[in-house]
């Protein structure tokens, strides 16, 4: 993918969507960030959709910077927002061995408790 067009910051391509295989089901997921810039300098949040290739079926989540945070220092591996961005996009486009992203449900988060 050829992301010289459009503009950049710290974070990468402002929009990365690519075709991923997790467990075996194929789906088209879609990693944005939203505000952070203008006049108001709003905070700025990811937005991830993952729509299943086979049925169509989607998911949205919008979580803004302070929750991203919050959570990765609840991991014991705190990442600020515009790192934890990077390392989510990087791992979509599969540009980093040493990162990598999975599509966990519910019953699998269940699981590692």
């Amino acid at each position: 993918r050829d992301f010289t067009a459009m503009p950049q910051d710290e974070r990468g391509p402002p929009e990365v969507c690519e075709e991923r295989s997790f467990h075996g089901v194929d789906y088209i997921v879609t990693v944005s960030i939203h505000g952070g810039a203008g006049v108001q300098q709003d905070l700025p949040s990811l937005h991830v959709d993952v729509e299943q290739k086979e049925d169509g079926e989607r998911w949205h989540g919008e979580f803004s910077s302070a929750y991203v945070e919050e959570v990765t220092q609840k991991t014991g591996n705190f990442k600020k927002f515009d790192t934890f961005v990077k390392m989510l996009k990087s791992s979509l486009i599969q540009a980093s061995e040493t990162v990598f992203a999975d599509l966990l449900t519910y019953s699998d988060l269940e699981m590692l408790r």
